[in-house]
């Protein structure tokens, strides 16, 4: 049984939780309002109609005070609507649980190779500690995981592309004609 102390910290950390997943909510919608263009933009691409920029947003309640709109969301998110995914074309929620099973052997592979990874370097570095192949392992175990992303994602494409990529590598299916 937990006892008084851990019910406070899992409380607290519970509450932290929720308000840091509240706030990053909050600062995404404040950037898609702000980013060049708006959402409707950045949905339909920069080269699209006037007409169907106004036509999106007038469907998706972007026309409305940037208040209104936060409101709306959050209360479609206390009642548990996460939303639509336009590039799917598919409920949030649906996309998630769908690929939910995967995210298990996802983290547990990465790990397992970073446990693995770790140690070795440890070990050399610990058995050669002033000769340069540790000075290499640990650099390499230095890189930042998102620069060694596949080349499309590095690319001038746009971030749907590698994360269309990375979805139909992940899940092992074709990717939907007309993708990058």
């Amino acid at each position: 049984m937990i006892g008084g102390n851990g019910v406070r910290f899992l409380t607290r950390r519970v509450a932290f939780g929720l308000f840091a997943v509240f706030a990053l909510a909050s600062l995404a919608l404040v950037l898609a309002r702000n980013a060049a263009g708006g959402p409707a933009v950045a949905l339909l691409g920069e080269h699209a109609a006037a007409g169907e920029v106004e036509e999106i947003a007038s469907r998706l309640g972007l026309d409305r005070p940037a208040v209104e709109v936060w409101l709306a969301w959050l209360a479609r998110l206390a009642a548990g609507d996460l939303g639509w995914f336009w590039r799917e074309q598919a409920p949030v929620a649906s996309l998630i649980l769908e690929r939910l099973p995967l995210t298990p052997l996802l983290m547990g592979t990465a790990a397992s190779l970073a446990l693995g990874a770790g140690t070795a370097i440890g070990v050399a570095l610990s058995a050669y500690p002033r000769r340069w192949p540790a000075g290499v392992l640990a650099a390499l175990h230095a890189v930042p995981p998102y620069s060694l992303a596949h080349p499309r994602c590095s690319s001038s494409r746009s971030a749907s592309a590698c994360s269309q990529w990375l979805d139909c590598k992940t899940l092992a299916r074709p990717p939907r004609a007309g993708s990058p």
